[in-house]
């Protein structure tokens, strides 16, 4: 076999042999992102545990989800868009293997732009209301022509019929856009980077500011770079509630909200950027 071995192998007599130490790290990986579905937390938690790459280095994403990626873990040889069975032995089973596949499935992203990016589905349950009627807007759908298309719904319409609100339905992706957006922005302001060092220097903590502000710094440019799932994550985390109406989309943040989302993304860097 020609080539540099992935990490938890290495070559002998041409042929690839399980390597003990850095198999487990394998299995971690696996294992924790089945659990918790999110990169930037696991490249953390690898950064923490101080665990590294075949190269030395820390993981970034690009390195993780060419592990997550690579068939030759289950034993199997992908050639020219064919997969084959191997001659080496895998080392995460095929159950763990395909739990994994369902996440990635679900976090596939479309190219890096904020207009075209599809939001996990309902990210915005249980903290969307309608600003006519103040109750509760639940997601909803509807298919045509083999399509699915997805809604926030007012309850009042729901519950009484369309005449009963207003506004009734707002597509999903449009407002979801809009909050995504808000939250990005909000995110890179310096009036934001007050309030947050603010809301963080409250509790017996007392936390540096030029660390707050370099963690929104971070986090603004990190933003555009997560997977939908991860930004809906974290935008429970910062948003208490989002008000609908025909004029706009007013976002409300949550109190300690900024300090909860910081103390999450507090140890990502640029590392964690793929």
């Amino acid at each position: 076999m020609g080539g540099h071995p992935p990490l938890g192998y290495v070559v002998q007599e041409r042929k690839l042999v399980i390597h003990p130490a850095e198999s487990e790290t394998v299995r971690t990986i696996f294992r924790r992102f089945a659990e918790i579905g999110s990169a930037t937390q696991l490249i953390r938690e690898l950064a923490e545990s101080g665990a590294v790459g075949k190269n030395g280095l820390p993981m970034d994403k690009g390195y993780l989800y060419r592990i997550l990626n690579n068939r030759l873990y289950i034993g199997e040889v992908a050639y020219h868009g064919e997969v084959y069975p191997g001659e080496h032995q895998g080392i995460v089973e095929r159950e763990l293997w395909e739990a994994v596949r369902a996440i990635l499935a679900t976090n596939t992203r479309e190219p890096r732009s904020s207009s075209t990016r599809v939001q996990t589905s309902a990210v915005l349950r249980g903290i969307i209301r309608c600003g006519h009627c103040d109750r509760a807007m639940k997601p909803t759908y509807s298919r045509k022509d083999g399509r699915e298309y997805r809604y926030y719904t007012c309850q009042s319409a729901d519950k009484n019929g369309a005449n009963a609100c207003t506004l009734r339905t707002v597509a999903a992706g449009n407002v979801e856009r809009a909050v995504f957006d808000q939250v990005r922005g909000l995110l890179r302001t310096p009036e934001m980077m007050v309030r947050t060092f603010q809301a963080m220097d409250e509790g017996d903590t007392k936390t540096p500011e030029s660390k707050v502000m370099e963690s929104l710094r971070n986090l603004g440019t990190l933003w555009d770079e997560l997977f939908p799932g991860e930004q809906a994550r974290l935008l429970q985390l910062l948003v208490a509630k989002v008000n609908v109406s025909h004029q706009d989309v007013a976002v409300h943040l949550k109190t300690g909200g900024l300090k909860s989302l910081l103390t999450e993304m507090d140890t990502t860097d640029e590392r964690s950027v793929s």
